[in-house]
């Protein structure tokens, strides 16, 4: 290590790899003069937001395109490698200056800060990032005068060191810590939600993200993201004895909770054991509700942390990507009440998009479009949730995800700025020497690429000419400013249709076996590329009078409702609207007991269908719309009674109803029975 170092000092390992295996010969990128004065990012400009969550730059409305920088590793960040020609040093061996920021196309900047607190807990806690060559660097870098996104991620190795090292904090007990959090439906967070001495280490970590802001010079802040990618069940014996006590003030007695759970129990403390989870959805429901409350608390006061020290600041949290936003087992995260309580939202990691087909030009009809992947469709239906959940708060995709060329990359950042994002990050400018073996050289590189191929300073995973693609999309998208980067302008866009997700049945669903919930996403998908122009919003959403706001709701695979969904959604359609459930008629309260759904479903009932089949749908009532050309599959795995005199059967399969309507008072309820294949 000493000599790298003597060889860094003196240029000469720089000198040395000029000569290697690069995969480009000549600097790409326009020089700053050249630049368009129109996409430059004014130096020092004051960032504000307005009512319908757009970015304000300097009074300006304006899209913002930022990248994720290593903050705690700025001296490892720049060393030289294989891959680039000397021309292209000032892009891969220097901190990131303001010119350098503007020739690729960013506006913003996003790190993970020092975590200097570890030092109030014990001055001997290691401290990534906290040396005099990364501060230097860092500060000469931040005079470069872009805003900062800080990310405030609890990695074992920063945030979540005190967990990693506790015995240099003999002062905190046991029970401050999450001593699951390494196991599953635990993600990075090392400490317990509940214990007074846990929340204190996550309010110095949250004032941390201020501090030390203020002590490298960044003046400009974009938003403070208190979590990344957070996942919280800890059992630990301390919590389990808070949970007896949240039950018991819910059910007042064990007979009520016995009822209701569907399941005997001694005592509160013994359903609080959770020794029979794996036998009682009802007490996962309920487990899972209050390690939710947990993290919406520790939310909160991050929240308020930031905001005493930095009254006009933006709070936000990133969820996990994929499903995890609405699958709330997997993390016990409900974002949608976190977001509640913060001013800005950030979209899960790769801010739903997930997979691109390589399809450039949009298809006639659904079935003309590619085999859909799963993530894809996840992806239509969590873009169209989190901008129910912004509505008017500035909404930032935190983690973008490169792809493989230069066009490519150009359609991901208008994707995103076209799905709801004023700002997107790319993930990320960070070279991770320690897996860069053999040291220094193509062969490493090339490794490196196989394995992380999410770094973009790495020039075997991405070729500098795709990099050009940010500037492109920048040209562009501020050529169409006008048209395209308001808010307000994406909020006229008249939407008759939303798509409905149910957190109780999402929470019931999982230790039930229901699995038909996912089926959401096969709706959304079919309404996106069926060219609809359509909204999500959440079972909770309905209590503010929101559905007034659609002429349809879509429901699919409903199991489990809040007391009230079912006459809130009743209202909706009396009054003139249209109710589309599929799959599921309602049937259950959040706990999995039968409640009333008369005033939707009177004169329905259904059963499993033990022998499933498939077959062709038969359009019986039903014009058969040019999107759906030829036969349409439909697996009947339900059997379905109507009384003829409420119900009328539209379309059939087998001899058996499929989809059926019922009109109420000035609307109608549309059931859809198979599993619509196609």
């Amino acid at each position: 290590m000493k000599s790298f170092f003597t060889l860094l000092g003196s240029g000469l390992l720089a000198g040395f790899l000029q000569a290697g295996d690069a995969v480009i010969d000549h600097d790409p990128f326009p020089p700053f003069r050249e630049l368009p004065q129109t996409v430059l990012m004014p130096r020092n400009a004051k960032i504000s937001f307005d009512r319908h969550g757009n970015i304000l730059v300097n009074g300006r409305i304006r899209y913002l395109l930022g990248m994720s920088y290593s903050f705690t590793n700025m001296d490892v960040n720049i060393v030289p490698t294989e891959g680039y020609p000397p021309e292209l040093s000032w892009l891969y061996e220097k901190p990131w200056g303001y010119e350098t920021a503007q020739r690729l196309g960013f506006d913003t900047l996003q790190g993970h800060p020092s975590c200097t607190w570890l030092r109030k807990v014990n001055p001997e806690f290691p401290v990534e990032g906290l040396n005099g060559k990364n501060d230097e660097l860092l500060k000469e870098m931040v005079k470069n005068g872009l805003p900062y996104n800080m990310d405030n991620t609890a990695f074992p190795w920063s945030q979540g060191a005190v967990a990693g090292k506790k015995h240099l904090a003999p002062a905190i007990p046991p029970d401050a810590y999450n001593s699951f959090n390494h196991s599953s439906n635990n993600h990075w967070m090392p400490y317990n939600v509940f214990h007074p001495e846990g929340r204190k280490l996550y309010k110095m970590m949250f004032e941390n993200s201020v501090d030390e802001a203020r002590r490298v010079g960044i003046r400009h802040i974009v938003t403070h993201e208190l979590f990344n990618e957070p996942a919280y069940n800890d059992l630990g014996e301390y919590n389990k004895k808070l949970f007896a006590s949240t039950l018991k003030e819910e059910f007042g007695t064990v007979e009520r909770m016995n009822k209701v759970f569907r399941h005997y129990f001694k005592s509160f403390e013994d359903a609080a054991s959770l020794r029979e989870k794996g036998k009682c959805p009802p007490l996962v429901v309920a487990w899972g509700k209050f390690m939710e409350k947990g993290f919406t608390e520790i939310s909160r006061l991050g929240f308020e942390t930031i905001r005493a020290m930095e009254p006009e600041a933006k709070v936000s949290t990133q969820v996990i990507g994929m499903n995890f936003y609405r699958v709330l087992p997997q993390s016990n995260i409900n974002i949608y009440e976190v977001n509640r309580i913060l001013n800005a939202v950030v979209l899960p990691t790769s801010g739903g998009l997930f997979l691109r087909t390589g399809v450039e030009n949009a298809p006639a009809g659904t079935l003309e479009s590619p085999s859909l992947p799963y993530s894809m469709a996840e992806g239509f239906l969590a873009r169209h949730l989190f901008r129910a959940m912004a509505d008017g708060k500035v909404l930032l995709n935190s983690e973008a995800y490169a792809g493989s060329s230069r066009r490519e990359n150009a359609n991901i950042v208008w994707m995103d700025l076209l799905r709801g994002s004023s700002a997107t990050y790319m993930f990320s400018w960070v070279k991770i020497m320690s897996l860069w073996k053999p040291d220094f050289v193509a062969a490493g590189g090339k490794r490196l690429a196989e394995r992380c191929g999410y770094i973009l300073s790495n020039p075997y995973a991405h070729h500098p000419e795709n990099l050009l693609g940010f500037l492109d999309a920048k040209k562009e998208i501020f050529r169409f400013a006008d048209f395209f980067v308001p808010r307000e302008r994406f909020a006229s866009v008249p939407r008759e249709v939303a798509v409905m997700l149910s957190y109780p049945t999402e929470r019931y669903g999982v230790p039930a076996g229901f699995t038909k919930k996912n089926e959401i996403i096969n709706y959304t998908a079919a309404l996106e590329l069926s060219h609809y122009a359509i909204d999500g919003i959440f079972e909770e959403q309905l209590s503010e009078g929101r559905a007034d706001r659609y002429r349809v709701i879509v429901a699919p695979s409903v199991l489990c409702t809040y007391p009230g969904t079912v006459d809130r959604l009743a209202d909706f359609v009396e009054k003139g609207g249209i109710l589309i459930a599929a799959r599921s008629d309602m049937p259950f309260d959040e706990y999995g007991n039968p409640l009333d759904r008369s005033r939707l479903f009177k004169g329905l009932k259904i059963s499993a269908e033990p022998n499933a089949s498939s077959g062709t749908l038969v359009f019986d009532k039903l014009k058969q719309p040019l999107s759906l050309p030829g036969s349409v599959a439909a697996l009947s795995d339900i059997n379905v009674k109507a009384d003829s005199r409420v119900w009328e059967v539209l379309a059939s399969t087998g001899g058996k109803a499929a989809v059926l309507k019922r009109t109420a008072g000035k609307g109608a309820v549309y059931f859809i029975a198979p599993m619509m294949q196609d």
